[in-house]
């Protein structure tokens, strides 16, 4: 059967590394080679290439699982591994689903490190309790206000921050 590491879709945060496990046995296989959406990123015999992960990616050649370093927005996406065993024969296809997210972290700079200080989210019409907030932005959503409030019993403070979901295609995602 297929191991706990074959979780279809993965979430990770920016900067963060992924692994890919290849899910099938390896015995045999005489090509192995990941896609992401259409393009070869990695092959078992070269892992060079011009693509958006050049630097960042490694295949491991025993057990063909892909790593991806330094996770940005854009990296976002399907992955899929593609082999071949002996005489041609094509193995089915797996394909990974990555989803990566921003995290805001909402901090109070006070050396009192008191448990009587409360923190909430406000995005939208939800409010969320707790000092960090992970919400999907998708890029038909409009500039979306991030207000964290921050209060204890005698004060309370009010940050924003303003985030827009781009497709850039620049190698470095707007945050």
């Amino acid at each position: 059967g297929e191991d706990s590491s074959c979780q279809r879709v993965i979430h990770k945060k920016v900067g963060d590394t992924v692994e890919f496990s290849s899910c099938l046995p390896t015995e045999g296989v005489t090509t192995a080679r990941w896609k992401y959406k259409e393009s070869i990123i990695a092959d078992r015999d070269d892992v060079s290439g011009e693509h958006q992960f050049k630097g960042r990616v490694d295949l491991n050649p025993t057990n063909f699982s892909l790593t991806v370093r330094r996770l940005t927005l854009n990296d976002s996406g399907n992955f899929s591994f593609v082999s071949e065993g002996e005489g041609g024969r094509q193995r089915k296809t797996v394909t990974f689903t990555l989803k990566v997210h921003v995290l805001l972290e909402c901090r109070a700079t006070s050396d009192i490190s008191n448990s009587d200080i409360t923190y909430t989210w406000a995005v939208r019409n939800q409010t969320r309790d707790g000092p960090r907030l992970e919400y999907i932005l998708k890029p038909q959503d409009e500039d979306t206000k991030f207000t964290c409030t921050i209060s204890n019993e005698v004060s309370k403070m009010a940050a924003t921050k303003t985030e827009t979901c781009r497709n850039s295609t620049s190698g470095t995602p707007e945050t």
